[in-house]
């Protein structure tokens, strides 16, 4: 039987973007037919089974233990790591990949957006070098890369030079939501609307709250942030005080499940008027609830939200404003929401987990 090792160094129990899209897809592995052995390599990570929720004997967690620094983590991860890698493919599902690698054991990237190379400013100039020169090594030594959506693929082709031949797409996807425990009803007086992300400037926050003020005072409208803080963020909080927002605007912090489920069901709508996604999983999440979206009309959320969307442009605060202006027209919601089932369906967690298990059975 063929072994993948699945390299998940660089993920620790607090999982964000490119965790959640492996533990995902670890989830949905587990439910089909067992065809190959699964090593998951974790580093430092004791409670791995838990946090990937692993249940089945097909997949093995494998510890490795190290300085416990970041620097450390990509020595071993460099250096020691791949010669104690004893399979045939190797899977990174966050983009780098073990310069030193075996030529014999076949290389993916998961590469899920080149925000390295668009937002420069997240990275200070050392952790930005390292970041953009091993994304770039990794696409040209991998066998195959995977990445989350179309659009990405063009930036991965124009922005990397990667051949198109060599890129596969399996799409993000919401796994299947435990109907046994119920959405948290939001203790919020009045109507309001939601915006999911990490407090970060990519996200768009500061032209949101622009756009948001004089709907907050002529509506009574509140707005919900939810997600933790992520870098440069004293702007985005000065500007709710510049605004006098700080009675309209409620910062939640990370939220469980069900908690965001009862956000999804009991808001006007989404708001997310990210400057570029390289999928956007929280308009998939809402419209699984029927909750409207408001999405930028960038990057991969025309791609993910279809005709189910109302569409702005980011960089403009009045166009924002009137995209959130129409969560009030029922008129266009109901419209919205006809489409919502069949842009969902795009996205089977099943479907994308085959199609991971077909790229494998290739190389």
């Amino acid at each position: 039987m063929k072994k993948i090792a699945l390299n998940l160094l660089p993920f620790t129990e607090r999982l964000t973007g490119t965790g959640f899209y492996t533990k995902r897809l670890i989830a949905e592995l587990q439910q089909l037919p067992a065809e190959y052995e699964f090593e998951l390599h974790v580093y430092n990570l004791d409670n791995a089974n838990d946090v990937f929720a692993i249940s089945d004997p097909a997949f093995k967690v494998v510890s490795h233990h190290f300085i416990r620094n970041r620097m450390g983590r990509i020595f071993y991860e460099q250096c020691i790591f791949p010669f104690k890698i004893k399979a045939d493919i190797l899977v990174s599902t966050s983009v780098v990949l073990p310069l030193l690698l075996p030529h014999h054991i076949k290389k993916v990237s998961v590469i899920h957006d080149l925000i390295p190379f668009i937002f420069k400013q997240k990275y200070g100039l050392i952790q930005g070098a390292y970041v953009k020169l091993f994304t770039k090594w990794s696409a040209r030594m991998a066998d195959i890369v995977i990445t989350i959506s179309e659009n990405s693929q063009k930036d991965i082709i124009q922005r990397l030079g990667v051949a198109a031949s060599r890129i596969r797409i399996v799409y993000n996807f919401v796994p299947e939501e435990n109907e046994k425990t119920p959405a948290t009803i939001p203790t919020i007086t009045g109507p309001f609307i939601i915006t999911v992300s990490t407090i970060q400037p990519g996200k768009n926050l500061i032209r949101l709250f622009e756009a948001f003020q004089p709907i907050a005072q002529e509506k009574g409208l509140k707005l919900v942030v939810v997600g933790g803080k992520g870098w440069k963020y004293d702007n985005i909080f000065a500007k709710v005080n510049e605004l006098n927002l700080s009675e309209h605007i409620i910062f939640t912090g990370y939220v469980s499940d069900e908690q965001l489920r009862g956000y999804y069901q009991h808001a006007l709508g989404l708001v997310y008027v990210s400057l570029y996604e390289g999928f956007g999983i929280p308009p998939l999440e809402a419209m699984i609830r029927k909750c409207p979206v408001v999405v930028s009309n960038n990057s991969s959320l025309p791609e993910v939200v279809g005709k189910a969307g109302i569409y702005v442009n980011p960089e403009s605060v009045e166009n924002i404003r009137e995209g959130i202006l129409q969560l009030f027209d029922e008129a266009v919601v109901n419209e919205k929401k006809q489409y919502m089932a069949a842009e969902v369906a795009k996205f089977d967690r099943q479907r994308e987990a085959e199609k991971f298990l077909k790229i494998m059975k290739a190389l």
